[in-house]
């Protein structure tokens, strides 16, 4: 303790030097501190930032794309010709397939887009199934229509030519 007194001033002046010199001293480490603990923060919001916008960029472009798809699947259902469903049906593939792509961007939903997107390519198969088992049912109905007009002409005819016989009545008690 001896040795420590020695090394401290005796005159008010050279101590109240030395506490300003501490304190600047201090002062400096503080804000050297501060500024460092700045420089690792303002990194790590950009890195946030960088990441979470394209994440707010991915999770945007799939919201148009799923809207794109919303908006094709009615168009395969009403389409008039086989072309057209063909043309619609690569669309929603090309859809699908862009969809994918940008869900890299969301790793965390990654496993739940693929089975979605999964489930979405089945769906769309059952609907352009059902629309091309439509169309076929209204051509063979088509057919069949062409098949019976002319017997229906020949029926409407006949009744035309037919002579006038007014229709008699029977009393029918389940009437």
């Amino acid at each position: 303790m001896m040795q420590f007194q020695q090394w401290i001033p005796k005159s008010v002046s050279t101590r109240l030097m030395l506490a300003f010199a501490t304190v600047a001293l201090m002062t400096l480490l503080a804000a050297g501190f501060a500024s460092h603990s700045n420089g690792l923060l303002q990194q790590r919001l950009e890195q946030i930032r960088a990441d979470s916008i394209e994440v707010l960029y991915a999770s945007a472009r799939l919201n148009e794309l799923s809207q794109q798809l919303t908006a094709l699947v009615p168009r395969l259902i009403s389409a008039d010709s086989n072309y057209v469903r063909q043309r619609t049906r690569e669309q929603l593939n090309r859809v699908l397939a862009e969809m994918q792509t940008w869900v890299i961007h969301l790793p965390d939903y990654n496993r739940y887009f693929i089975e979605i997107s999964d489930q979405i390519r089945y769906s769309i198969g059952l609907i352009h199934q059902t629309v091309e088992e439509r169309h076929r049912h209204a051509q063979s109905s088509d057919q069949q229509r062409l098949r019976l007009y002319p017997l229906y002409v020949e029926v409407n005819q006949a009744w035309i030519n037919a002579p006038y016989q007014p229709i008699q009545r029977h009393f029918c008690p389940y009437a």
